[in-house]
């Protein structure tokens, strides 16, 4: 119950927090950094040289649920003039937001995840079965990747994990889906997890993340009164204002998925084990 209970006040009861959002970009201006999306960033870093010394701080928005709360944050953004990057999951797509970011000069991108989703809806629960469908999965991803380009109307650059309770069971994340052949058939110029970009990171932060607390380690507060030069922030909109009748439904959805997994993978265990007899 103790573990409950921070998650079910956090998605019912929490107090929105979208004031504290404001304050954070004042106090960042307020420090002379400079907010730019993580496409710029970069290129930036493409560049070398050309990004040193630089005070830069990096807003990156998983819209995985609440994109209602997503657009709020970024009003919030344009009153302080500052750009940032929102990446869409396929169940979050909100195309007239999505534009609305891309037209003011922030970045819209796609948060991808369909090693998981695939195995869910297949039933795949073992690694094995998952590497033996990653062809498909591949695919899958390509086609989805391009029918969202095609709806929203602009070439999408950036991509980045979306990470789900199956792929901690699977032990697979969903990035391995980008080989060099896929990234170049679709112009992708980076993944957000992309050990190039990341090194240049000198901190990267989150907030609460599933773990609906406040920040995981160091709050960005902290982080730039302690002058570091980049800061990357990983933020999740629910984690800011709480929506509970879209939260319920993503909460049974969450636990329905759970259920069906574990009942899956006995089942498919008992029949291996008779195959085996």
């Amino acid at each position: 119950m103790t573990s409950i209970w921070p998650r079910l006040y956090a998605d019912y009861l929490a107090p929105c927090r979208l004031n504290e959002f404001s304050e954070l970009i004042r106090f960042t201006l307020r420090c002379r950094y400079v907010h730019k999306t993580l496409h710029e960033f970069h290129r930036l870093v493409d560049a070398g040289p050309a990004m040193q010394g630089q005070k830069i701080f990096l807003h990156r928005h998983d819209v995985d649920t609440a994109p209602g709360t997503a657009r709020m944050m970024f009003e919030i953004e344009k009153e302080h003039r500052i750009r940032s990057t929102y990446y869409f999951r396929l169940s979050t797509i909100d195309i007239e937001l999505m534009r609305a970011i891309d037209e003011y000069g922030s970045e819209v991108g796609y948060h991808f995840e369909e090693v998981a989703s695939y195995c869910k809806q297949h039933n795949i629960t073992t690694p094995g079965g998952a590497w033996a469908a990653m062809p498909e999965i591949r695919q899958r991803f390509i086609n989805n990747f391009r029918t969202l380009e095609d709806r929203f109307g602009r070439k999408i650059r950036s991509v980045a994990a979306h990470g789900d309770f199956a792929n901690r069971k699977l032990g697979i994340k969903n990035f391995v889906l980008l080989t060099p052949d896929i990234r170049h058939e679709l112009k992708i110029d980076f993944e957000d997890y992309d050990a190039r970009v990341r090194r240049r990171y000198d901190v990267t932060l989150s907030d609460g993340g599933a773990r609906r607390t406040e920040y995981r380690g160091a709050s960005p507060f902290e982080a730039i009164e302690a002058g570091h030069n980049v800061i990357h922030l990983l933020l999740h909109s629910r984690c800011w204002r709480s929506t509970p009748l879209t939260n319920f439904g993503v909460d049974g959805r969450r636990l329905y998925e759970g259920v069906k997994w574990e009942l899956t993978r006995r089942i498919n265990n008992h029949i291996r084990r008779t195959q085996e007899q």
